[in-house]
């Protein structure tokens, strides 16, 4: 196919720029398809920057550099240090000119809600398995690269920055706790899913409760719903997910639970 100039035009409220391709299909057929996009015009009074600030996609910045630090991986000779310099300079330039701080204090740092997720999608991009060299296959690390390239944002974002819920008694129903070590609650269950993995985790007191068969008696029935709403929540989670992720039910101290406990902040283990 061949693509000609796009056609813009503007008003004082919005532009539309109209993208024309033509190509020949098999059977011998000239086509030309055309594509309009809309997009709103920022007020010419306003400062680019409060504009940035509102409209500024933080999921979608955050898959768009996990696909260039990934290019940038299978590029560069000492490709993982070189890769991880990369993304440092990139946030500190980020932070540096869209937050505002006071020199030598840590905590007066601040960001705009719509920019606050993206050191943290950084952060969790420099810990995930892109950029692990150890006690993984190069199959595997191809495979994962390979979803990373061509998975829409949202999936981007999950193999990324995990999602993690949390299930306790008094609110069996799936509630969202940040990816952090304070989030191992004995009397909780949680629920990770990584997009490629997906994992449920007893709290130490949970899986003592479930030893006991609490779950399986008709008294406890507040109980049974904590531990089968998880267990829901990953089924539906596994029948429409591709490629089919892997997929472990463990207690906090199980071999299985190294695979939550590596995607978490170390907050309660580490100063």
């Amino acid at each position: 196919p061949t693509q000609g100039s796009p056609l813009v035009i503007s008003s004082s409220s919005a532009r539309f720029v109209q993208f024309r391709t033509s190509y020949v299909t098999a059977s011998g057929q000239r086509r030309i398809r055309v594509t309009s996009v809309s997009q709103p015009v920022a007020p010419t009074k306003e400062p680019s920057y409060f504009v940035f600030h509102r409209t500024f996609d933080q999921a979608c910045a955050a898959a768009i550099t996990s696909r260039m630090a990934v290019w940038l991986l299978e590029q560069q000779d000492n490709r993982w240090e070189t890769t991880k310099r990369w993304i440092d300079r990139l946030l500190v330039l980020f932070v540096k000119r869209f937050g505002t701080y006071t020199v030598g204090q840590a905590d007066s740092l601040r960001l705009a809600s719509c920019l606050s997720l993206f050191p943290s999608f950084m952060f969790n991009l420099r810990r995930s398995e892109y950029f692990m060299i150890l006690n993984i296959s190069p199959d595997e690390t191809t495979f994962k690269r390979h979803w990373m390239m061509r998975e829409p944002c949202d999936s981007c974002v999950l193999m990324i920055q995990p999602t993690l819920d949390s299930y306790s008694l008094a609110n069996p129903e799936a509630t969202p706790v940040p990816l952090d070590s304070t989030s191992l609650v004995p009397d909780q269950v949680l629920l990770m899913d990584a997009f490629f993995n997906v994992h449920i985790l007893w709290g130490a007191t949970v899986f003592e409760w479930m030893r006991m068969k609490y779950h399986e008696n008709p008294d406890y029935a507040h109980f049974k719903a904590q531990v089968d709403a998880p267990e829901r929540d990953a089924a539906e989670i596994l029948r429409r997910r591709f490629p089919y992720p892997r997929f472990s039910k463990t207690d906090v101290n199980g071999s299985e639970s190294r695979h939550i406990k590596t995607r978490m902040n170390p907050t309660t283990t580490h100063n």
